[in-house]
């Protein structure tokens, strides 16, 4: 099972590494996008 995934992991970033990484690149700048949202509203809300 580990070898079957693993082996289809390094499969994947033989063949799609650039698409992948390009996926991955645009998922976590959009992560950092909203988890920067969510602190500015955190950093607006009044301080008890």
């Amino acid at each position: 099972m580990v070898v079957a995934v693993a082996a289809a992991f390094v499969g994947g970033l033989l063949m799609g590494s650039a698409a992948t990484l390009l996926y991955l690149k645009r998922r976590m700048e959009s992560q950092l996008q909203s988890l920067q949202r969510n602190f500015d509203e955190l950093a607006d809300m009044p301080q008890e």
